[in-house]
């Protein structure tokens, strides 16, 4: 996570001022950058389980999907594997529509979304580095991922009614809290199944984070169009954010009904 955060720091600021040089930059630029991360991980990274608990390769479960059909073994987290969907395609209105918002809203250039998801990098990994190892350690799996939905409910609904481009900023704030959330929801499934069951878990969770690209940003973008067009009957950008915020509390209120089964660790 706090990875993904310095990554999220340095690559949307990479990407606002390569945009001055030229709309297709950003993109050869990123193509380089997954090359080269492509060369690393082949030569440099080694496996990380152990060949003891290593299985055969199995080329009908590499088919794209198959991971899928192995959530119908993990019963037991069906709810919470539900609110982990619903909030990831909640989290697609953010990339799919924060560069049409911010600058629909408030003007902004293509360099100043990148210095504002530089920010939003930066609370990333200071949320994801420092943040959760605590926050678990003094409250314990289940208020945190509970309270880490309720950060992100919240900080949805904020961003739809932000009246100016400062509270935008301000807002990020309880939003980024809410991340907390679902790594410390993964952390808890991924505890209680098998060790030889961790591939297809994350499998699984993976295509799931995947589906919800696909449905996410188009629903997003829908409702940003229709809410901004000329002729629309309520002018409204924050909209993308009020219908997240809303797939948020559903999915909080399956989490708190869901983690009623399990034992704080």
């Amino acid at each position: 996570g706090a990875a993904f955060g310095l990554g999220f720091i340095i690559g949307p600021v990479i990407g606002g001022v390569c945009a001055e040089w030229g709309i297709k930059v950003p993109f050869l630029v990123a193509a380089g950058l997954t090359l080269t991360n492509f060369l690393f991980g082949f030569f440099f990274v080694p496996e990380s389980l152990p060949k003891e608990k290593r299985r055969a390769i199995n080329i009908n479960k590499m088919l794209p999907g198959v991971s899928l059909a192995h959530l119908g073994t993990y019963k037991g987290f069906i709810g919470l594997i539900t609110a982990f969907f619903l909030a990831n395609i909640a989290g697609q209105a953010l990339p799919a529509t924060w560069s049409y918002f911010t600058m629909e809203s408030y003007n902004w250039t293509a360099k100043e979304v990148g210095y504002s998801l530089g920010v939003v990098g930066l609370l990333v990994t200071i949320v994801q580095a420092g943040l959760i190892g605590w926050s678990v350690k003094t409250f314990g799996n289940k208020k945190v991922i509970i309270g880490g939905y309720v950060f992100l409910s919240l900080g949805m609904f904020l961003f739809a009614f932000a009246a100016n481009q400062w509270l935008l900023y301000i807002f990020m704030l309880p939003y980024m809290l809410g991340g907390v959330a679902t790594p410390t929801l993964q952390s808890l499934i991924s505890n209680n199944v098998a060790d030889n069951e961790q591939g297809n878990l994350q499998g699984a969770l993976t295509s799931l984070i995947s589906i919800s690209s696909i449905i996410g940003p188009p629903l997003s973008t829908g409702l940003f169009y229709y809410f901004t067009a000329e002729d629309t009957p309520k002018y409204f950008p924050g909209s993308p954010y009020f219908a997240s915020g809303i797939l948020l509390v559903i999915g909080t209120i399956v989490t708190i009904f869901s983690l009623r089964k399990f034992q704080d660790k």
